[in-house]
């Protein structure tokens, strides 16, 4: 090789040199410009400060009653105002005040609308024990922070704490007051027992009952002497002998029982009302036997208080009677505008007639004659030979039929005459056959 040609050999090198010398340096300023670039970027980034983003907070306004309650949340050292701001979130509130009980709830904030939150604290109270007679009493009462009411005065009813003014009161009764003093934690009994007024003869009342009902309207009928049987001659032996006997004062139904009245006990014993009862309430209710008429008079007697039972024969002919002594309260006749009879041929009317149709008789007393026939409590009997003189029923072992007077809208003038008799089997119905009750008195 010349060395001409040594020469190029060498420059060629050396270019080629240069050339990858010239590259790399190229590479390595990009890379570096870069990472520069990069560098500078992360850091401006960096050095930009992050938005704050603010929870909402909310207006609470606190509507508590009593007005001095206390508001606070579990672990704050003091209570809440009545109108708080409270950020979001799910908040425990406490509520309490001097003689009512606690209150928690749960209140939950999720946006900035304003919040009332309304409550009224339940005061603490005792149970009061009640033993009360009669049945049917209320309680009135009035406590010194201004209330004040009436209840049924039965059971354990609940009294806040505090000092109450009560008073015991039922129609025909002396009222009673006492006062009481209610204490968290105490126990407390109060036994009352009220005393009747003495009713005056022709005074009409009802019983106030258990239920809030009234019983049904009774008038007061005064005791004497009278001749029980047939005093004209034109009855049979059943009517004999005739002899005095001598009534204590007592309460007699002014109307029979009627179908409204006997629906309600039906109603509140679950037992199954008589048939063909539709219609008018203020029809005497019928097909009913003895027994059937004596719980009803036991139903009475519960939810009253009071003694509710069948009359004697004798009390029914005193009541029918009224001070007469002839066939009928008013006099020896009997006419279709008197009563409801003779309804086969006569009067022409097959069917009862709505209670207190026609006329009372001089104790006030409607339908003693006619409309349907009335259970007495005696047992049947023959005759009065054995039948007691102060006014009580007459009762046999055993006691298959009971007694029935007054006769029924089927019947003709002579068997609705006062003095008449007549008796069925105990679980005797008819459509003709009621009754009515007396209520005994103090």
């Amino acid at each position: 090789m010349s060395r001409f040609d040594n020469l190029l050999s060498q420059a060629l090198a050396n270019m080629a040199s240069f050339i990858a010398y010239q590259r790399f340096r190229w590479l390595g300023i990009t890379a570096l410009t870069l990472a520069v670039f990069f560098s500078t970027a992360c850091s401006e980034r960096a050095s930009v400060p992050p938005q704050q983003t603010t929870p909402p907070v909310a207006e609470v306004v606190f509507d508590i009653s009593p007005a001095e309650a206390t508001i606070y949340m579990p672990g704050l050292q003091r209570p809440l105002a009545t109108t708080s701001r409270l950020p979001k979130g799910r908040y425990l509130i406490e509520v309490s005040a001097p003689g009512f009980e606690n209150e928690r709830l749960w209140l939950d904030i999720e946006d900035a609308q304003l919040q009332t939150i309304q409550l009224s604290l339940t005061p603490k109270s005792e149970p009061v024990h009640l033993s009360v007679w009669p049945p049917g009493t209320d309680m009135h009462w009035r406590s010194d922070k201004g209330g004040e009411g009436i209840i049924t005065a039965q059971g354990e009813p609940r009294l806040a704490l505090g000092r109450y003014d009560l008073s015991f009161k039922k129609p025909g009764y002396q009222p009673q007051q006492l006062s009481l003093h209610v204490e968290e934690g105490g126990k407390y009994t109060l036994t009352i027992a009220l005393t009747p007024v003495i009713r005056q003869p022709g005074e009409v009342f009802s019983d106030r009952l258990a239920n809030g009902q009234q019983g049904p309207n009774m008038v007061v009928i005064p005791g004497g002497e009278f001749e029980q049987g047939d005093l004209i001659g034109d009855g049979d032996w059943r009517e004999q002998p005739i002899r005095q006997v001598v009534i204590a004062s007592f309460a007699l139904g002014v109307t029979e029982v009627t179908r409204g009245a006997y629906h309600a006990f039906a109603s509140a014993t679950q037992r199954q009302m008589p048939i063909d009862q539709q219609g008018d309430s203020r029809l005497p209710v019928t097909g009913v036997s003895y027994d059937d008429a004596v719980a009803y008079a036991e139903w009475l007697s519960n939810l009253s208080g009071e003694t509710y039972r069948l009359p004697s024969e004798s009390e029914w002919e005193y009541a029918a009677r009224a001070g007469s002594r002839q066939n009928y309260a008013h006099g020896n006749q009997l006419t279709c505008e008197m009563a409801r009879y003779d309804g086969l041929v006569g009067c022409g009317i097959d069917e009862p007639a709505p209670v207190a149709s026609y006329s009372a008789n001089a104790f006030g007393l409607f339908d003693m004659h006619g409309n349907v026939w009335e259970w007495t409590a005696d047992c049947a009997s023959e005759d009065y030979t054995q039948a007691p003189l102060d006014g009580s029923a007459w009762f046999a072992e055993p006691c298959y039929r009971a007694m029935l007077r007054g006769g029924s809208y089927i019947l003709n003038a002579h068997k609705l005459r006062v003095s008449y008799r007549s008796w069925r089997y105990r679980d005797y119905r008819h459509s003709d056959t009621g009754f009515r009750l007396v209520r005994e008195l103090p």
